[in-house]
């Protein structure tokens, strides 16, 4: 079998996009269904949301700049997971350029009960900012 003998134009290519569509579908995290658009602020939430929960390299459907990294901070010492989180979650959030910052909460920005951390953050995007919380289980 012969292979075609043609040149790969790079201008045929579609480059990678360096900006996301505010407007998407709003997905209801209790029903697991969609209802609707949203954007936003409440569009940006949802991303994080959904980056946050899903597993970085593990779903081919994603590139490796998406989702969290979470599956090496099982059974590591509490200060070890709180110091490394928000370098990763800076990492995961700012590949998407819609998101500014992440810094911590306050002074309560770590809760720790029993098997879960819940670490408190204050996220800036260029709609403005919001407060989320994520908690690991250990």
């Amino acid at each position: 079998m012969a292979l075609p003998n043609s040149e790969i134009n790079s201008e045929n290519i579609p480059e990678m996009m360096d900006e996301y569509p505010t407007e998407t579908y709003k997905i209801n995290f209790q029903t697991q269904q969609v209802e609707g658009k949203v954007s936003g602020i409440e569009a940006l939430k949802q991303a994080f949301l959904l980056a946050i929960n899903t597993q970085r390299f593990d779903n081919g459907a994603f590139t490796t700049n998406y989702g969290m990294d979470w599956k090496d901070l099982i059974g590591l010492p509490d200060d070890y997971i709180i110091s490394e989180v928000l370098t990763r979650i800076q990492d995961m959030i700012l590949a998407d350029k819609r998101f500014l910052s992440v810094d911590f909460y306050d002074n309560n920005a770590f809760e720790i009960n029993g098997n879960s951390i819940i670490i408190n953050l204050v996220i800036k995007t260029e709609e403005g900012e919001f407060d989320a919380a994520v908690n690991i289980t250990k």
